[in-house]
C-alpha cells in the first residue's frame, strides 16, 4: 500500500462513515483495535453494524499484511525500534534508546519527584532530529571513548520536518519560563517552536476524556510526534471518590488509555502519561508507593515507570513493569533546565 487507507475505501453507507469519522476513526487500520460492542458504545452504530464493519476491514487488510511472522522476522522488525531522548543519559540506557515511538509510558510517582520535569524535557528534545538506532546504541553502549561525558551531552528527537507536539496539562503546572531554558539547554529554535507545541487544560475529568477523544484530528492535522498526559489519573480521582463510583472511574481511565495506546501505535508517536500513587503501608525501610488506577491502566500502558526522591536534587527511576523491558533503575538529576543525568 502507498500510502494508509482510509475508511473510505471499504464502502460503507454515509451515515456509517460519518459516525465512525465522529468517533475519531479515519484509517482502517484503526477499526481493529475495536470490539463490535466497544464500537458500538463510540459511534452509536448498531453492534450488527460495527460487526460487518470490522469483517470489511479485516478483508481489506489481509490483501496486504502478513498475519504471520517468523521469529527472525519479527526481530527484524523489534530492530526498526525508533526512540527520542529523555534529557538524560541514565534514563536512556535504562529504556534501551529513551521515550519508544508507538508506545505508552507511564510516569507513576510522589509530588517533586520529577515526573513534570521529564514531560518538559520531552516536549524539547522531541523537536532535535532523529538518529538511527544503530548511532543511538553507539552513544548509549559503544567503547570507552563512546561513553565520555560529551556523548553524554548527546541527544535525539523524531523532528524530520515540520513537527508538533501536544501536552494535556491537567495539573496546570506547565511554565513557559521553564520551558524556556530547557530549550535553551538543547539549542532550540525558541520562537519557532513556541508555535509548535499545543496545549490544552481540561476543567474535569470528563472535559479531559472529550480532549483525548479528539486528539487523532490535532496529531493528523499537525504531525503530532509527541502527546504528554500530566496527569491522566487527577482529575478522575478528584471527581470520582468511593466505592460507589470506582467502576465509573476506571472505565473513564481505561476509555483514555486505550485512545492514546490507539493513537501511539496507528500514528507512530510517542505518549507519556504521568500517574498519581498512593502510600504503601508495611514497607520495612523507608516510604513504598503504589501507583493509582489499578490493573486498567498497568495491564494498557508499555512501560511502567516510578520515580522517587533521593538526595536533591537526584531522584531514582525503577521500571515497574514493561511489555519488552528488563526490571532495573537508575539515577537522574533535576535542573532548571530539565531532567539529565545524574
Amino acid at each position: 500500500m502507498a500510502k494508509e487507507p482510509t475508511i473510505h475505501e471499504l464502502r460503507l453507507s454515509k451515515h456509517t462513515l460519518n459516525a465512525l469519522e465522529s468517533a475519531g476513526i479515519y484509517y482502517i487500520k484503526d477499526l481493529l483495535l475495536y470490539s463490535p460492542t466497544r464500537l458500538a458504545e463510540i459511534t452509536g452504530l448498531s453492534k450488527e453494524t460495527c460487526e460487518k464493519v470490522l469483517d470489511k476491514a479485516i478483508e481489506f487488510l489481509d490483501r496486504y499484511r502478513k498475519k504471520f511472522l517468523t521469529l527472525e522476522e519479527l526481530e527484524k522488525v523489534e530492530e526498526k525500534k525508533i526512540f527520542m531522548s529523555t534529557g538524560a543519559h541514565s534514563l536512556n540506557r535504562l529504556l534501551h534508546g529513551g521515550w519508544c515511538v508507538g508506545e505508552v509510558t507511564e510516569l507513576a510517582g510522589p509530588y517533586a519527584s520529577g515526573k513534570s520535569q521529564a514531560c518538559f524535557t520531552a516536549l524539547a528534545t522531541v523537536f532535535l532530529p532523529m538518529m538511527s538506532q544503530k548511532e543511538i546504541q553507539e552513544i548509549l553502549y559503544g567503547g570507552e571513548e563512546t561513553r565520555s561525558s560529551e556523548r553524554k551531552d548527546v541527544h535525539w528527537g523524531l523532528n524530520d520536518g515540520d513537527i508538533s507536539a501536544v501536552i494535556i496539562d491537567s495539573e496546570r503546572t506547565f511554565s513557559i519560563q521553564r520551558f524556556r531554558k530547557i530549550l535553551g539547554r538543547f539549542g532550540l529554535n525558541e520562537k519557532e517552536i513556541m508555535k509548535k507545541v499545543i496545549i490544552s487544560r481540561p476543567e474535569n475529568a470528563w472535559d479531559q476524556k472529550r480532549i483525548i477523544e479528539s486528539l487523532v484530528g490535532v496529531v493528523r492535522e499537525n504531525n503530532v510526534k509527541l502527546v504528554v498526559v500530566d496527569s491522566l489519573t487527577k482529575l478522575p480521582r478528584a471527581d470520582f471518590s468511593g466505592q460507589g463510583e470506582l467502576y465509573t472511574r476506571q472505565r473513564l481511565i481505561l476509555d483514555m488509555v486505550e485512545k492514546l495506546r490507539r493513537i501511539a501505535i496507528n500514528y507512530r508517536v510517542v505518549v507519556i502519561v504521568t500517574n498519581q500513587v498512593v502510600a504503601t503501608p508495611g514497607v520495612l525501610y523507608g516510604r513504598g508507593y503504589k501507583p493509582i488506577g489499578g490493573h486498567v491502566l498497568a495491564h494498557t500502558v508499555d512501560t511502567r515507570l516510578l520515580l522517587t526522591r533521593a538526595t536533591d536534587p537526584y531522584r531514582k527511576v525503577t521500571i515497574l513493569d514493561s511489555s519488552w523491558l528488563p526490571p532495573g533503575e537508575c539515577k537522574i538529576r533535576i535542573t532548571d533546565e530539565g531532567i539529565a543525568d545524574a
